[in-house]
């Protein structure tokens, strides 16, 4: 009989893609081997096939188990237990009963109440897996299973992408089933909770029809299928009639469009049932950015006078109308509380004002003067507070008259307006948008909670541009329909809460509520100019925007938008310029129009911008309003073209939205797919996604392969290279090189020199320099032949590199320095800062400070302007390490420290290794031997996985120095010597030397560092030794680093000890 540790197997129970199932018990005389397991219970076995096949299958089938213990669910199978040994397997509940695969195939279309219940019990299996940012990504009828005892289980989370230890795809890789993945997924575009969605959509029409919706072959055929043909509707599908419920949920499942589904399970759910679940309410806002209005309140009610509240709707000045009243009252004043409409009867706020005057103080004649003694009398007796709401509608006449009735001696006056009456004087206190710390404040405030979700803020305060209202509405809708959910109650005894998805905007948002008044005011021409502002979603020439709109030049229209708050006008030198006030509107404004609207405005911009002379604004703007404006069936290829060429200029923030958006476009066919796919790679992987990346060129692999594009295979295959190389796996990036260039044979010069380059620099981190040094030169070759400068720029960074590590510095500088001019010259920021911070270490190894410090300033000035926080901190990183050779540790740490994420797992080999190690550096510098033995142990095992041997041994080194292990150091500096690199020989054989005080090595230590060009390590070797033969040597070279220094630095250098010893007295 077969066993398997403490489990019998009985017999073989089914079979899958990586693993087979068997049916075991536990023998009645051995213990239990799992919690909740006793002798004779009966388990299913999942054993792993071939379990030396691929590392990453063995990771992807031990991750199913790890998930299942994880997220335990009802509608999950229970897993017990997961054994890592020779032969992986994972204990699971033994199920009887059947898949929804089988029960289709067997019974044809399913009945109704059967197909609720797998819908209902799907549904809350994903609202569980999504709230736990889990996205199964296989959801199909052979991943639902029947039991005999009535439940419905979802099966195989091998595939699910789990943001807690992410999944590592593999070449061959099909992340689900081409028949029920979301046309996104076949494409390679963003990809998220809704993709299962709609799998589970096309599932469930497989179970009322009996058949799937869609016929195809491989991946071009059902991209082609999913976009463009058209299911036979669900009530045509089969003849018996179908809840009208399920029906719409179906359909609304399998949107295209990812926007255009239900935007998470919980929502979905109440489609199905008719009724929210898991929702929580809001709490009423915080009142927040708002001391100013409330310190004129207080002094207002202290001292009497009139406060006019100034903000456009959604500032808030309903909100503090609402605090004056009840603050007025907790003073015991009395309250007098009106608002002018601007519509009916002009004069009914002055009505109103008499009618609740005379409820205090009897009848009141209704002539101004009247009204005016009668508040006056009131006041004398004791305090009186009027609030006016909204003054600015008022009649021009009921203007004036408030104005007149209102001074009437001691009486506090608060009203609120969009604009400061004129004819009413008062104290004006400005309303302002929001913080981005203040929204976040008012965001954890409604939500009951110290810390809104990540990113929450930062999107809301870019959408709403700090429009408190526009953030309360927001907030409101996305707990209202199940995209912001409570998950429950935190340790601190705080509600917990989690973004599933970002909302389509729609005609029954309740941002509607702060602008339809305003547009519904708007004629014709300043609609037209409304629509067109937020197409634009940017600022345009005024006369240009006239005359897009059709409008008379001079028109009254803008100033129209302008008074309302819906628009706003600048002056620059070369005129007017007017745009949209919020994002908010545009996308309020856009969400109302048709498609066919938004591409009439985009081509009507492209025209007017093409009748005008070149300009960088005028030539940066047209290709895109040009591919936005183009036929359905252009703007895809149009958009993919305009996505290529941000990416090609490092706009890659840009690029990935152009991208999104052509990845959703109707027109999308498997060519333009394929190229999009590549082009959102390389994006993804330039913003340090390289998960994200490479499960868009998986995609755009297995969808060149099916159209036999050995061009575009090529090209995925190529940045799967460099996408493996960004997250450390260096052998299997120059695997997938090669197989790029064997792919090509010749056909395509610059896809066949980046496979080079990639070649080239994973096999110089493996210690290969002469390979490294071939493969570079091949790349030169070709992309010179095929005019691809980048390519020839980065090679010659790569041959930089390699002269760094033979100690040829000024060779290296040179070579760097043409990489920088050139990718300077493209605006290429993110690689610019990579060869920015080489630049830095090839300097200062040259002695050249002033050139170092030029190179770190640079690159803090680019990192800046992308914003993007890995590149901020690389270039943090080489900042450290410069202050570091200038003796500063202090300061240097301090920048580690406020770049602690750089160390973390998420971010690219080079970033966190290079951060890791100069933390070693400081902590060793600060004597703190424990934290430094700790990173250096990291950095052993990360560089000893990737293969990258020059990182690992002198790591290696320095524990064996701290640990006094001499046979490990001597192998070591061993190791060392076979890759060659001399500077870190150098730097271990001085911590050697300065543990034992070994005067030959101390000398071994200064050749090597004299032999790899490193002024710096020279200098310190020297000291080290501290003969009066060293000190001469040192003399010269203390001198010219002192010299070549700027200020800034030559203070701190001064004070080095090295530099102290050799010319301090001098």
């Amino acid at each position: 009989m077969m066993r398997f540790d403490t489990y019998s197997v009985i017999r073989k129970a089914g079979a899958g893609g990586l693993a087979d199932v068997y049916l075991a018990e536990i023998p009645m005389d051995a213990p239990s081997p799992a919690e909740g397991l006793l002798p004779g219970d009966q388990v299913a076995l999942k054993v792993l096939r071939d379990p030396d096949k691929s590392l990453a299958s063995r990771r992807r089938f031990l991750r199913e188990g790890y998930l299942l213990r994880r997220l335990a669910y009802p509608s999950l199978p229970t897993c017990y237990q997961v054994v890592e040994g020779r032969r992986p397997y994972i204990v699971l509940e033994f199920l009887e009963g059947r898949t929804l695969k089988d029960a289709v195939r067997q019974d044809g279309p399913l009945d109704h109440a059967i197909s609720l219940q797998v819908a209902d019990a799907v549904l809350r299996t994903l609202a569980f897996l999504h709230g736990n940012a889990v996205v199964h990504r296989d959801i199909k009828p052979g991943n639902i299973f029947l039991t005999e005892d009535g439940r419905v289980l979802l099966l195989d989370l091998g595939l699910a992408a789990d943001p807690t230890e992410p999944l590592d795809t593999t070449l061959g890789d099909v992340m689900g089933t081409y028949a029920y993945m979301a046309p996104e997924q076949i494409a390679g575009a963003a990809l998220d909770h809704r993709a299962d969605l709609y799998s589970l959509g096309i599932t469930l029409y497989e179970c009322v029809a009996g058949r799937r919706p869609y016929k195809a072959r491989g991946p071009a055929g059902y991209l082609r299928a999913h976009t463009q043909g058209g299911a036979t509707p669900l009530n045509q599908a089969r003849d018996a009639s179908i809840p009208p419920r399920l029906e719409e949920l179906v359909g609304r499942l399998m949107a295209r469009d990812p926007a255009a589904r239900p935007q998470s399970a919980t929502l979905a759910l109440a489609i199905l049932t008719g009724h929210q679940s898991l929702r929580r309410e809001v709490l009423p806002p915080p009142l927040v950015g708002r001391a100013a209005a409330m310190g004129a309140l207080e002094a207002v009610l202290d001292a009497g006078g009139v406060v006019h509240l100034v903000g456009e709707p959604g500032m808030g000045g309903g909100r503090l109308a609402r605090e004056a009243h009840d603050q007025g009252a907790h003073r015991g004043h009395e309250i007098l509380h009106i608002r002018c409409r601007g519509r009916g009867d002009p004069m009914a706020p002055l009505s109103e004002l008499r009618r609740k005057l005379s409820r205090v103080v009897g009848p009141v004649h209704a002539d101004p003067r009247s009204l005016r003694q009668s508040l006056a009398d009131l006041g004398a007796e004791g305090p009186v507070l009027v609030v006016v709401e909204d003054v600015d509608q008022a009649d021009p006449m009921l203007l004036r008259t408030l104005g007149r009735v209102l001074r009437a001696p001691g009486l506090s006056v608060v009203t609120t307006c969009a604009h400061a009456p004129s004819d009413f004087p008062g104290h004006v206190v400005p309303l302002r948008s929001l913080t981005r710390d203040e929204v976040h404040t008012l965001i954890a405030g409604m939500l009951g909670t110290s810390t809104a979700p990540a990113g929450l803020a930062d999107k809301l305060h870019a959408f709403t541009a700090g429009l408190p209202g526009a953030v309360v509405f927001t907030v409101r809708d996305f707990v209202e329909k199940g995209a912001l959910q409570c998950t429950g109650i935190g340790d601190e005894g705080e509600s917990t809460w989690k973004l599933t998805a970002t909302l389509r905007m729609s005609s029954d948002n309740s941002l509607n509520y702060i602008f339809r008044e305003r547009m519904e005011q708007l004629d014709p021409g300043a609609r037209r100019l409304l629509d067109l502002l937020a197409v634009a979603r940017e600022d345009l020439p005024l006369e240009l925007a006239e005359s897009v709109a059709q409008l008379e030049p001079g028109s009254l229209e803008p100033e129209k938008l302008v008074h309302l708050h819906l628009a706003g006008i600048r002056q620059e030198h070369d005129g007017d310029w007017i745009g949209i006030r919020r994002p908010a509107l545009a996308s309020l404004v856009t969400a109302a129009m048709k498609e066919e609207r938004i591409r009439a405005c985009n081509a009507s911009l492209a025209r007017a911008l093409a009748q005008m002379e070149p300009g960088p604004w005028r030539d940066e703007r047209l290709p895109f309003y040009r591919a936005y404006g183009a036929s359905s069936e252009q703007a895809a290829k149009a958009q993919v073209r305009i996505g290529e060429w941000l990416a090609d200029r490092g706009r890659l923030a840009q690029a990935l939205e152009v991208l999104t958006r052509a990845s959703h476009e109707d027109g999308l066919d498997t060519l333009t797919a394929t190229r999009c796919a590549l082009a959102r790679g390389r994006v993804l992987l330039g913003l340090c996604r390289p998960g994200d990346a490479i499960e868009a060129l998986n995609a755009a692999r297995r969808l060149a392969r099916d159209q036999a594009r050995k061009d575009l295979l090529a090209d995925a295959l190529v940045g799967l290279a460099e996408a493996r190389a960004h997250l450390g796996d260096i052998r299997r990036a120059a695997d997938l090189a090669d197989e790029a260039a064997s792919v090509l044979q010749g056909a395509d010069g610059a896809t066949e020199a980046r496979a080079h380059l990639v070649r080239g620099d994973a096999v110089m981190l493996l210690g290969d320099m002469r390979v490294a040094a071939e493969a570079y030169r091949q790349c030169l070759e070709l992309a010179g032949a095929a005019h691809a400068g980048e390519l020839v720029a980065r090679a010659h960074g790569g041959i930089g590199r390699i002269y760094v590590h033979a100690g040829r510095v000024g060779d290296a500088v040179r070579h760097l320095s043409q990489e920088a001019a050139w990718m300077r010259a493209q605006r290429h920021d993110d690689r610019l800062i990579y060869t920015l911070f080489d630049l830095t270490l090839g300097r200062l190894r040259a002695g050249e400070v002033g050139g170092a410090l030029e190179a770190v300033e640079e690159a803090d000035q680019i990192a800046l302007r992308t914003g993007l926080a890995h590149l901020q901190a690389l270039a943090g990183i080489a900042r450290a390490r410069l202050l570091l050779a200038c003796g500063d540790v202090e300061a240097a740490g301090e920048i580690l420290s406020r770049h602690w994420f750089a160390g973390e797992t998420d971010t690219s080999l080079t970033i966190r290794t290079q951060w890791r190690a100069a933390r070693v550096l400081v902590r060793m510098a600060q004597r703190d031997g424990n934290a430094a033995l700790a990173t250096c142990n990291e950095l052993v095992e990360e560089a000893g996985r990737v293969g990258w041997e020059s990182m690992r041994a002198f790591h290696a080194g320095l524990i064996a120095v701290m640990r006094a292990q001499g046979d490990d150091l001597a192998e070591a500096l061993d190791a060392l010597s076979d890759v060659g690199d001399r500077q870190l020989c150098a730097r271990l054989l001085l911590a050697g030397a300065r543990l034992g005080g070994d005067a030959e090595v101390l000398d071994a230590a200064a050749g090597e560092a004299r032999a790899a060009g490193d002024r710096f390590l020279l200098l310190e070797a020297l000291h080290a030794a501290g003969g009066a033969i060293h000190q001469k040597e040192a003399v010269s070279i203390a001198r010219s680093l002192v010299s070549r220094a700027p200020p800034e630095l030559e203070v701190c250098l001064r004070r080095w000890p090295p530099v102290r010893w050799a010319i301090g007295r001098r």
